[in-house]
C-alpha cells in the first residue's frame, strides 16, 4: 500500500529511501532533518516494513503534510527487502538510503546536489560521523575518503582497497539510480550484514566516482534495541557467506584482487568478534573462521597486514584473541 503524490518526477534529483520498523522515538529527527533542506528537488520514500509501534501513523502524517513525502505499507521483511521495495518506486536521478533511527547535516545536499548536477557519477562517497546521542557528541568515521573524479573501474578499487577502512555503508553515498536499476544492484535478503555484500557488488560494476568532503550522515549509536549492538552467529555466518559470494582464491584480474582486500578486512571484523560467541556458537563457526585465512594475504589495508603477520608468526587463534583485545580496549576507550 503507498500513499503520497508525486512531483513531477523530471525535478527530482534524490530519492531518499528510510526503511522503517519500530523506530518511533527516532523517525521524526529523521525525516526533519531532510525536509529542512536548503536544496528541495527530492523525495523521500517511507517503507514501512510492518512497524508494531506509531512509526506508521507519523508517517502518514507526514505524506499528508508534504507532497515529497510518499509511504509504503508492506508486511515485515528485513532492512534488505524494504530497500528493495523503495529502490522500485524512487524516480530520482540518485538513490540515498537512509536508516530511520540516523540523521543528515543541516543543508547538507546543497554542495552533494552541485557535485550530482554537474557530472553523472555512477557512486558518490559521502561524509559521515558517529553521533552519540548520550552526550550529543560525535566522532568522524576513519575512511579518509577525497578524490575528485575517478573515471576506470581499476583506479577507484585501489585506491579503496588502501583505506583504512572498508567503506562498506551504503548510506554514506550517493548513487545513481540508473547505474543500480541496469547492473541489477537488489540487496540480498536474509543476510544482517546486507550493506557489505550489496556495497561490493557495486563496487565490482561502478566505473566513475566522486566524493564530496562536507558533514552529511550522522549514524546514531549505542542504540538499546538496534540489531548492531548485539553480536549473534547470524551476524559472523552472514560476513562468512558474503565471503563465500565474493572471495576469489583464483585471481583473474586486479577487481577480484581488490575485492579480495575489502574482504579481507572484514575477515578480522570476523576474528575480533567470534570470540564474543558461547563456546557452542563458537564451535559451529570454528572450521569456516579457519579456512577463509587465507584472504589475509590480500593486505593492502595495515590493519589487515598486521593481522597477516600475527597469523602468520602466532597462527590464526592468537591473532584473533588480540584483535578481540584491541575491540574491547576500543570500546571501553569510548
Amino acid at each position: 500500500i503507498m500513499s503520497g503524490g508525486y512531483m513531477n518526477s523530471n525535478n527530482i534529483l534524490f530519492s531518499f529511501i528510510i526503511p522503517v520498523y519500530n523506530v518511533e522515538q527516532y523517525i521524526n529527527q529523521c525525516v526533519d532533518s531532510i525536509l529542512s533542506q536548503e536544496y528541495k528537488n527530492f523525495e523521500i520514500i517511507l517503507v514501512d516494513d510492518g512497524s508494531k509501534d506509531n512509526s506508521a501513523r507519523i508517517c502518514d502524517e507526514y505524506a499528508k503534510k508534504d507532497e515529497r513525502v510518499h509511504v509504503i505499507h508492506k508486511e515485515n521483511g528485513g532492512l534488505s527487502d524494504a530497500r528493495n521495495c523503495g529502490l522500485k518506486k524512487a524516480v530520482g536521478e540518485y538513490v540515498l538510503f537512509v536508516d530511520s533511527d540516523d540523521f543528515i547535516f543541516e543543508n547538507s545536499l546543497t554542495e552533494i546536489a552541485r557535485v550530482c548536477e554537474n557530472k553523472k557519477f555512477d557512486v558518490v562517497f559521502l561524509k559521515g560521523y558517529k553521533f552519540y546521542s548520550e552526550d550529543n557528541t560525535t566522532i568522524e568515521l576513519d575512511q579518509d575518503i577525497f578524490f575528485d573524479n575517478l573515471e576506470k573501474s581499476e583506479e577507484i578499487l585501489k585506491y579503496l582497497s588502501y583505506l583504512r577502512k572498508f567503506p562498506g555503508s551504503a548510506c554514506t553515498k550517493a548513487f545513481r539510480k540508473k547505474f543500480i536499476i541496469q547492473n541489477e544492484l537488489f540487496f540480498l535478503k536474509g543476510l544482517l550484514s546486507e550493506d557489505i555484500e550489496w556495497m561490493i557488488r557495486v563496487f565490482k560494476y561502478m566505473k566513475t566516482a566522486s566524493s564530496i568532503n562536507v558533514p552529511y550522515y550522522y549514524y546514531r549509536q549505542n542504540r538499546k534495541d538496534s540489531i548492531t549492538n548485539t553480536i549473534t552467529s547470524k551476524n559472523i555466518n552472514s560476513l562468512l557467506k558474503t565471503l563465500s559470494i565474493h572471495g576469489n582464491k583464483t585471481i583473474e584480474d586486479k577487481t577480484d584482487e581488490y575485492i579480495n582486500c575489502f574482504l579481507a578486512y572484514e575477515y578480522i571484523i570476523i576474528l575480533a568478534q567470534y570470540l564474543s560467541l558461547d563456546k557452542t556458537e563458537r564451535m559451529q563457526i570454528e572450521v569456516d573462521v579457519y579456512n577463509y585465512s587465507w584472504i589475509l594475504k590480500y593486505n593492502n589495508n595495515l590493519k589487515v597486514k598486521m593481522a597477516n603477520i600475527f597469523k602468520n608468526i602466532f597462527g590464526i587463534k592468537f591473532t584473533a584473541c588480540l584483535l578481540h583485545i584491541f575491540l574491547k580496549y576500543k570500546e571501553k576507550k569510548r
